[in-house]
């Protein structure tokens, strides 16, 4: 059964869509999506007695502006994993430009030197396609296929985009032998019909004689009009979150002479599925290869703490991360521990091997990392990554061993996507916070002295500690050091630094990176004749409030609850006296969303100043958007008010 042929018929492209200068649902748009339409339908394979799924797919992208010229290209990712059986296809077809060229339309096909296969890693390949001829006006249009043996979950059909779509449609056709659970994700409204129907199909066994089976299938439509784009926000954990759209996760199988299979429909009975893979049940047990090391490892070491942190850094300094994700091992733990590389799930199972065998209890906690997604239903395939909980004195302590600058309980920011799944022993399991409680902290301390020719004199420490720190010790290895101390004094009002130093960037990674340095600058103060201006904060004052928007679509997410704190001493030089300096002032949202605290005072020829900025949630609903741009904006104009300094 065609594509084309259910869905309502739409116009072919005409002279009138070609000369579209502008899209009527957004004026503004690059581009815009004239219809997006898909069908998945299940053929029965003679030889194999089994089912196998094709998903079509078909685009027609009209482009308004050169910005949007990326919209005639188009990139598909496909399994194709280490088995030939497993491995999908994917298939472009029908693929063309249109311009509008003196007034007649000029039709230009995709060769085969516009489509390319690559590989992305060991299990996924990605098909791309480049249109030809594109040009501002031009319309787009092509079709391709999935041909999969994946009957368990469907690929999602994207009903939004980052451009407007006038119309989508996702067309299903599925046999009464498996039944699905539809998704429908997102804040688009969508109408779905569905009927119980009779299908037909032919085919040839392996003798090569004509079959044919009929059977009882369920046909389902899902449409939208009129889609406006995606909003793309800043402080946006992953936009595809937010994205309307359609999935399908397999619930039962009930095929005819076999025993019904259900699929879990929990939480604890996907962790259990898990469990039992061999790739995952089998590898976490495996002990025998690291009894060995272990022991020579923890031969100093008599708390179960200091063992923690003993075989923690071991696998840190001794396995290389292959930047694969995954919850299943690739080539058994004892070929990664050989080797020292391995994915995700290699290098925690072998954490986890060597804790439990050190008479630590530890477990696998299962995970989405935020390019992943949220894992909102029961799904195996909602989890991507794991890693791993250690319980010591009644506490848990949570592991991740694939970077060298992270440390017990802190995280890859990638990881911090809402909960996990703990799995215990036999697939028993619970599920656990990811999103940190305690608040990472930025501590700023200056000392600064004014000179009465304008010039200010300083010394600044800086401290950071937790997810802070992490970030810091993660960006500081990715550039060259003089070039981050250029950074530094530009982003500081271009002061002048002398003497910088630093500790525990690389040694003890559990303490605070601490930055110490001299400074010297003439930028930080305005002389109106016998009048200084000055910051109270100097600077380290927020620029600017970093909520622009008039509205907002989607949560504010910010990636881990932060303290930043600055403590300022400034010397009023020989001769001049305070005229005039901002108040002291508090600032708060309700639920404890936000703190802020401002304190400025003046003791003999020194005025103290503080500031503490509280974010005490990461996650916060839209509904408080204006509550949070208003208190940024006040937040800026109180950090950004003027010490005034009047001569004697």
């Amino acid at each position: 059964m065609h594509l084309q042929a259910q869905t309502p018929d739409l116009e072919a492209v005409n002279i009138a869509m070609l000369s579209e200068k502008k899209c009527t649902i957004d004026t503004n748009a690059v581009a815009s999506i004239l219809f997006c339409k898909a069908l998945t339908n299940f053929k029965f394979k003679e030889n194999d007695s089994r089912f196998v799924v094709e998903h079509q797919y078909h685009y027609r992208i009209k482009i308004y502006k050169k910005e949007g010229f990326n919209w005639a290209n188009f990139k598909k990712d496909y399994y194709i994993g280490s088995n030939l059986s497993e491995a999908e296809s994917v298939h472009f077809f029908d693929a063309y430009t249109y311009n509008l060229e003196n007034g007649k339309i000029v039709k230009t096909k995709l060769s085969n030197e516009g489509k390319f296969k690559q590989s992305k890693n060991t299990n996924w390949g990605e098909a791309i396609i480049t249109m030809p001829n594109v040009k501002e006006g031009s319309i787009v249009e092509f079709k391709y296929v999935l041909k999969s043996q994946n009957l368990l979950t469907f690929p999602e059909f994207e009903i939004q985009h980052e451009i407007p779509v006038y119309y989508a449609a996702y067309h299903t056709e599925i046999p009464e032998y498996y039944i699905y659970k539809p998704i429908l994700k997102g804040k688009i409204e969508v109408k779905v019909t569905s009927n119980l129907e009779t299908a037909n199909q032919s085919g040839q066994n392996q003798y090569g004689n004509t079959t044919h089976i009929s059977f009882k299938h369920i046909v389902s439509n899902y449409e939208a009009w009129q889609v406006p784009a995606i909003v793309d926000e800043p402080f946006v954990d992953n936009l595809d979150n937010y994205k309307s759209g359609i999935k399908h996760e397999i619930e039962r199988v009930r095929l005819p002479g076999q025993e019904i299979k259900d699929y879990s429909k929990t939480w604890e009975g996907v962790a259990k599925t898990i469990y039992e893979d061999k790739d995952f049940g089998k590898e976490i047990k495996e002990r025998k290869y690291i009894e060995k090391n272990l022991k020579e490892i923890i031969k100093l070491d008599t708390s179960q703490i200091q063992k923690m942190h003993t075989i923690y850094k071991f696998i840190q300094k001794r396995m290389n991360w292959n930047h694969h994700y995954g919850i299943f091992s690739e080539k058994g733990v004892k070929k990664a521990f050989d080797e020292q590389t391995g994915n995700v799930a290699e290098i925690h199972f072998i954490l986890n091997a060597m804790l439990n065998h050190a008479g630590i209890q530890s477990y696998p906690v299962l995970l989405s990392t935020k390019s992943h997604g949220v894992p909102v239903f029961p799904s195996r395939t909602v989890f991507n990554y794991v890693i791993i909980a250690a319980e010591i004195d009644g506490n848990r302590i949570l592991l991740d061993a694939t970077n060298p600058n992270n440390c017990p309980n802190i995280l890859p920011i990638e990881t911090l996507n809402w909960t996990g799944r703990l799995v215990k022993n036999d697939g028993i399991s619970e599920e656990i916070q990811l999103i940190p409680e305690k608040l990472s902290k930025l501590q700023t301390f200056v000392i600064a002295k004014i000179e009465n020719s304008g010039k200010v004199l300083g010394q600044t420490k800086i401290i950071r500690t937790d997810y802070q720190a992490l970030q810091f010790r993660t960006s500081k290895k990715e550039v060259q050091p003089q070039l981050y101390l250029e950074e530094l004094e530009k982003e500081f009002h271009d002061i002048q630094i002398n003497n910088y130093k630093e500790e525990n960037l690389k040694d003890d990674l559990s303490k605070p990176v601490i930055e110490k340095f001299q400074f010297e600058t003439q930028n930080l103060i305005e002389m109106i004749g016998n009048k200084i201006y000055i910051n109270p904060l100097i600077f380290v004052a927020l620029q600017g409030n970093p909520l622009k928007a008039e509205t907002r679509k989607n949560p504010i997410c910010f990636e881990y609850p932060l303290e930043k704190k600055a403590a300022i001493s400034i010397e009023i030089p020989y001769g001049y006296q305070v005229e005039s300096m901002p108040i002291t002032k508090n600032l708060a949202i309700e639920g404890n969303l936000a703190h802020y605290q401002f304190q400025i005072q003046k003791a003999d020829n020194i005025i103290q100043v503080s500031s503490n900025l509280q974010m005490n949630q990461c996650v916060i609903s839209e509904i408080y958007y204006n509550d949070l741009k208003t208190f940024f904006q006040q937040v800026n104009e109180l950090e950004n008010q003027k010490i005034v300094l009047k001569k004697i």
